[in-house]
């Protein structure tokens, strides 16, 4: 239970503040309602904290993105781009300033980043080895690497600058555009 209720402080710290970074153990201590002692048995320090909740937060992440998008699996690429931005919007309006926070956290730590972005690539590369015989680029590793970067670059630029235009479609129509012509022309 004092696990689950670290994180969720930390959450909640994390998506309150306006100074931004990683609260104190002993801030997170006191709004779990346990001892900083309690809080270093389940936890060894405050990056620990962070490497949970960053796992915990992209495997919620994930799922809403699979729940929304649907089975993209054999669908063609003009339908799969839309969908797959749509759900990658959809996931990160659920929790913005969470995700934010978390992401300016992680943006130290090359690993932890890498622990968290790599299956989505994983996925996309799959995903492009079954179209490979009508998508342009080759080098499907790099492919995917530039796909999964450029949503998530453009969906953090709108929940930066205007957290409100997350849900407009019109630059998620020219993302889309953007990723099919690099894809099939």
């Amino acid at each position: 239970m004092s696990h689950d209720a670290v994180l969720e402080a930390t959450r909640r710290l994390l998506e309150e503040s306006t100074e931004g970074g990683l609260p104190s153990t002993n801030r997170i201590a006191r709004r779990a309602g346990v001892s900083v002692g309690t809080l270093y048995q389940y936890f060894d320090s405050r990056e620990a904290i962070l490497r949970a909740l960053v796992r915990e937060h992209s495997q919620e992440m994930s799922a809403l993105v699979v729940s929304h998008a649907g089975p993209l699996g054999l669908s063609a690429p003009r339908d799969v781009i839309p969908a797959f931005i749509d759900a990658m919007a959809a996931a990160h309006a659920v929790a913005p300033r969470l995700h934010l926070a978390l992401v300016r956290e992680t943006l130290s730590d090359p690993a932890l980043l890498a622990e968290v972005q790599d299956p989505a690539r994983a996925l996309v590369v799959g995903w492009l080895e079954l179209h490979r015989d009508v998508i342009r680029p080759k080098d499907l590793s790099a492919a995917a690497f530039l796909l999964t970067r450029s949503v998530e670059a453009a969906i953090h630029g709108q929940l930066f600058e205007d957290p409100a235009r997350l849900g407009d479609t019109s630059w998620r129509r020219e993302l889309c555009d953007l990723l099919v012509r690099y894809l099939l022309e």
